[in-house]
């Protein structure tokens, strides 16, 4: 996906342990701020504000960690999670079609997301880590990807982000459409959701990260 530039809110660099930076302030104003891993800050007032909301604390099912880096599990019931190795491409990953997104073939991998939530003055008051996967073309550099939530994670993200589900899960009103993932080998086929769409609906803005938003743990592990 390389020769695909990242869209505003909608792309994302795709690996576990990147250095993804997009943030949200789900106000009524926008803030930007960074972190090593994928970010989205909250305001901590308005209507749709839960103290209590948290995020998925996990995607897949088994699996191994290698210096940080959980691969190997099931996700979502059916998707074999992969990681970036050598020359940066997906491995050991299942293989994926995503119809609204063209033709290309995408492998997925595991990321951590980091919810700030701030005080009205913009302070932070609560920090919420999450997991979410990202999918990248499964035969060339992993330096473009979606962040994306299976369909019952949504509901939980968009809790964390102060949104109102009412708006945001109506297309006709917030313009969000979900996601069908289709599982090659089996032809299962899940609906998901970007989780920049998702944020943004709930009030947020951000930015994708600066380059390709890899993190090299050695030559063929990223």
């Amino acid at each position: 996906m390389k020769k695909k530039q990242p869209v505003w809110l909608t792309s994302f660099a795709a690996v576990i342990l990147m250095t993804l930076i997009l943030s949200f302030v789900l106000a009524s104003v926008v803030e930007k701020d960074e972190t090593k891993e994928t970010e989205l800050t909250t305001a901590a007032e308005g209507p749709y504000y839960d103290p209590t909301a948290q995020p998925p604390s996990s995607v897949q099912n088994g699996g191994k960690t290698d210096n940080g880096v959980t691969h190997g599990g099931l996700a979502w019931g059916v998707l074999r999670v992969g990681y970036v190795g050598q020359n940066k491409i997906i491995k050991e990953s299942s293989e994926v079609s995503i119809p609204r997104l063209g033709n290309d073939t995408y492998g997925l991998v595991e990321t951590n997301v980091t919810v700030k939530r701030l005080d009205e003055r913009g302070n932070v008051m609560q920090t919420l880590t999450g997991k979410a996967l990202v999918f990248a073309n499964a035969r060339d550099t992993a330096d473009v990807g979606y962040v994306m939530v299976s369909e019952s994670e949504s509901r939980k993200w968009v809790n964390v982000l102060n949104g109102n589900p009412s708006f945001v899960f109506s297309p006709d009103r917030s313009n969000i459409y979900s996601y069908t993932i289709k599982e090659r080998n089996s032809g299962e086929e899940i609906i998901a959701y970007n989780l920049a769409d998702l944020a943004n609906a709930s009030g947020g803005a951000g930015d994708p990260p600066a380059g390709d938003g890899l993190t090299r743990i050695r030559n063929d592990l990223y």
